[in-house]
């Protein structure tokens, strides 16, 4: 049985003037103290990339297996001047490497509501009925690391697309494969009400949403930088003009 609350909205506009209120109760969200993670499908887990490739590796093996590739990567990056981590810790080793297909536990969460729903409607090859922004109470005892999952907010300075997402990170060091059923254990000893919501928004908003948030200001281009971000945000711009459909 899952222990988070859905949150449904019918329209773009009605999430807006709302999901303050249905999360926290407020007219908007309190500073920094939800962050969010925008996912393409509603029914995808809140599953890292280490854990969907070593699903069904026992976890002692996974504890081993996630410090060899940290050695590994660092080792491997000293053949590059310009990649010497010796004063790297490992949370700014890992956060580096995902980017580069290094499998972690992190998972990429934001600060900013609207980052998260760019990331989830930008996945045009994608087919669902829904996306789904996830937010977590940071608050919340059960993201304080005692019990597993720890929410890293600390500005890596060698991370520059870090500050321009509002990027912070969950690390997962327990024994659960998703971040779901981390609180569904937890739920066990512990009130779990109001640390973790679902948000869901149809697929159908998706040009009236990209549309919106352009106007924010929020585009691959300020989101990523560099020549990454500009080819990503030609392909945007065409769909805003309707030239194709998904």
């Amino acid at each position: 049985m899952k222990k988070y609350d859905d949150i449904v909205f019918d329209s773009w506009s009605s999430f807006k003037e709302s999901v303050a209120m249905d999360v926290c109760k407020k007219d908007g969200f309190p500073y920094k103290k939800f962050i969010f993670r925008g996912q393409a499908d509603a029914d995808w887990g809140l599953v890292s990339s280490f854990d969907r490739t070593f699903a069904d590796m026992p976890f002692h093996l996974k504890q081993k297996l996630q410090q060899d590739l940290i050695g590994n990567f660092k080792k491997s990056c000293r053949q590059f001047e310009s990649l010497n981590l010796e004063n790297y810790s490992d949370i700014e080793i890992m956060s580096l490497g995902q980017h580069y297909g290094l499998p972690t536990r992190l998972l990429d969460w934001s600060y900013s509501i609207y980052i998260a729903a760019f990331f989830a409607y930008t996945s045009f090859s994608v087919q669902s009925s829904s996306v789904a922004i996830w937010a977590i109470d940071t608050t919340h005892e059960i993201w304080q690391g005692e019990y597993g999952v720890s929410i890293c907010q600390d500005m890596i300075d060698r991370n520059s697309r870090q500050m321009q997402q509002f990027a912070v990170f969950t690390m997962n060091k327990s024994p659960d494969k998703s971040i779901e059923s981390y609180v569904e254990t937890c739920s066990k000893e512990h009130d779990v009400q109001g640390a973790l919501y679902k948000i869901l928004i149809p697929i159908s908003e998706r040009r009236v949403a990209l549309n919106d948030l352009d106007m924010m200001g929020i585009t691959y281009c300020t989101l990523l930088g560099g020549i990454d971000g500009c080819a990503q945000t030609a392909l945007v711009q065409e769909y805003l003009k309707e030239t194709f459909s998904i």
